[in-house]
């Protein structure tokens, strides 16, 4: 007896335009104020099996829910929270509409019996699993499908399940994600000397807001001392030196989804979702960040606020996480290489520094024929004068991450040097011999299908024991060569398989119950992580279609029909006439009333008195949703 489960994460990206409680028009909001473009027509089919349009009718106002039918508590007081909100919006012309985030589960008939169950008499929508995404993607909903097996436990535990998935400040990964970043991205130097270094790729928050100021054309003063740098004003707005107020750095907390005043500064605190604002501003008035890439938000002291989103790492991006010193100048094509270590590049243009990168396909270095902005998703790269042969370069060293370890707890200390970890009394050890779960030596399969130019198909197993992280492009390369198949690849691409040459585009098999298949995916085989982003791959020939190909879980008895698990944070939105989002109410426990408010404004019914109060104007005054409603359910299946 087991329990196999697949898990569906949605979480919400809200837009980082301005989050104010006063609209344009003056008017005060009671949730989270959106400022998005309108969602298109899409059609979707109801609870009667009927295709629905979402713009059918000409309503003021729309209220749109996601919910999914096996969530057994959280789902159902939504339902029963707009059940309440309807009967207080006489004369209030209004459409409410509940769409799923898990249609393989939520048929029509599935939705009517929920409906028939809660009372609920507003139309329920699903569709095949295309559609769905379209409208996920039009709320900018990421719908995230992992496959995960768990032991048996008590029902009492089943909502804990998001303990897994979900990261806040300062909590560690935990053992499994560790193991995926046990070897760190470097970045190699070779010296017209010929002394040579490896600089392991470690970025903090100031390298971020570097890269963050210069994405966005920031303008950032800092002083710097031994305990790093100090912000002391952005964009020409300088903190006042009575110390009125000064640069508060915060961090998103993803368990609660807010922001948090920092207890460590720009220098010491790990990249990802961050935030400068006047230490006297609201946290709840932070605009939230692009969940799903690394964020930098920036509020200024009369309320304005940008973000910038990183969505690629480059290797300018590269060498400010990994050398002390370096000097790379930005002109209309983009950064370029100066000077290291104060060692500047002649200029009569004798030799310059070159930039190179590890090809795993070779196993070699290779001159990059692209410059350090436009470099992206490498593992290692190198810098060196022009005339240095690139077999002079060391190749990279697998430089394991190191972590500080309390063999008491159990658990990882945040210590990040060897002498400070060893001095509290506790283990400087690699990933690896941290992990404890004697599991190295377990063999696992993924596998890489191909549909060749001519149409034919094929899926090859590829073998793994003492799973190390590996990208899909170095997992083609090993599943290749395991089953002897002559291949040629070359910039991060498949150019010919077994002799069949063509422009293959990368596939990858998207979990989902029964709507399980193979799609196209836009990241590169260099940047997509095996296990971590999906557990197999395909190449699939110009002018074929994955379609074609079997599920790579034909073998696999236990995984034809998996039971599922699925978590899910609410969101539930106010639209106007126009579908046009103005409002999120996140979680389940917000006040109705204050819900119906927001829908009467929307709808321009509001006589709320206090809509043009201008006594608080730039910032916003929004309820704070401590934590968002996780509902999960497991269904068990016997072997």
């Amino acid at each position: 007896m087991r329990w196999v489960a697949v898990s569906l994460v949605t979480l919400l990206c809200i837009s980082t335009i301005p989050v104010t409680t006063a609209g344009g028009d003056g008017v005060h909001w009671n949730g989270y104020v959106l400022d998005r473009n309108s969602i298109p027509n899409r059609v979707l089919i109801d609870q009667n099996a009927e295709p629905y349009s979402l713009h059918t009718g000409n309503a003021d106002v729309i209220v749109v829910a996601f919910i999914f039918t096996t969530c057994v508590d959280v789902c159902p007081v939504i339902t029963n929270n707009l059940i309440e909100a309807e009967s207080q919006l006489g004369g209030i012309d209004y459409q409410f509409v509940s769409i799923t985030v898990d249609p393989a589960t939520d048929t029509p008939e599935v939705l009517k019996e929920y409906m028939d169950d809660r009372g609920a008499t507003w139309p329920h929508l699903t569709a095949n699993l295309s559609d769905m995404e379209l409208v996920w993607d039009d709320f900018q909903i990421s719908v995230i499908t992992e496959e995960i097996e768990e032991h048996e436990h008590s029902e009492n535990n089943d909502h804990d399940n998001h303990d897994e998935n979900d990261r806040g400040e300062g909590e560690d990964a935990g053992d499994e994600g560790d193991s995926q970043d046990r070897f760190e991205s470097t970045v190699t130097v070779v010296m017209p000397d010929g002394n040579d270094s490896v600089n392991v790729v470690n970025p903090t928050g100031w390298n971020q807001l570097t890269a963050a100021a210069d994405q966005n054309g920031w303008t950032v003063n800092a002083s710097e001392s031994e305990w790093g740098h100090f912000i002391t004003g952005i964009n020409g707005d300088d903190s006042p030196d009575d110390y009125s107020w000064w640069w508060e750095l915060h961090s998103w907390n993803e368990t609660s989804e807010s922001w948090m005043g920092s207890s460590v500064g720009i220098d010491d605190i790990d990249t990802g979702m961050l935030a400068f604002a006047p230490n006297s501003t609201d946290d709840t008035t932070i605009p939230m960040p692009d969940l799903r890439n690394d964020t930098f938000v920036i509020v200024q002291s009369n309320g304005s606020n940008d973000s910038s989103v990183l969505t690629q790492i480059n290797a300018w991006h590269m060498s400010l996480a990994a050398l002390n010193s370096f000097d790379a100048p930005k002109s209309e094509w983009g950064h370029y290489m100066s000077s290291i270590e104060g060692v500047s590049a002649p200029t009569d243009y004798s030799w310059w520094w070159q930039l190179h990168y590890w090809n795993t396909t070779t196993e070699s270095w290779a001159e990059s024929m692209l410059g350090m902005d436009s470099l992206h998703d490498q593992m290692h790269i190198a810098w060196a004068p022009n005339s240095t042969m690139d077999s002079m370069i060391p190749e990279p060293r697998m430089q394991e991450r190191m972590i500080c370890h309390d063999m008491n707890t159990h658990e990882n200390t945040s210590h990040d040097n060897q002498e400070d970890c060893e001095n509290a009394g506790f283990i400087w050890a690699t990933v690896e011999d941290n992990s404890g779960n004697g599991d190295h030596g377990e063999e696992m399969i993924h596998k890489l299908g191909v549909v060749y130019p001519d149409g034919t198909t094929e899926m090859y197993e590829g073998r793994y024991s003492g799973m190390q992280m590996v990208s899909a492009y170095e997992h083609s390369i090993k599943t290749l060569n395991q089953n002897e198949i002559n291949h040629s690849m070359e910039n991060g691409s498949v150019s010919s398989i077994d002799g069949m040459s063509s422009e293959y585009q990368l596939y990858v098999w998207h979990e989902l119950g029964q709507y399980s298949h193979w799609m196209p995916t836009s990241d590169s085989a260099n940047e997509s992580i095996l296990m971590e982003n999906y557990n197999h791959y395909a190449w699939v020939a110009e002018n074929q279609n994955g379609s074609s190909l079997v599920s790579p879980m034909i073998d696999d008895e236990d995984e034809q029909h998996p039971a599922t698990s699925t978590s899910h944070s609410t969101q539930t939105f106010i639209l106007n006439s126009d579908w046009k989002p103005k409002v999120v109410f996140t979680g389940y426990d917000w006040n109705v009333d204050l819900f119906v408010d927001d829908i009467k404004r929307a709808a321009g019914g509001s006589n709320d008195p206090h809509d043009h109060d201008d006594s608080i104007p730039g910032f916003t005054f929004v309820l704070t949703s401590a934590s968002l409603g996780l509902a999960i359910i497991a269904s068990r299946r016997e072997d």
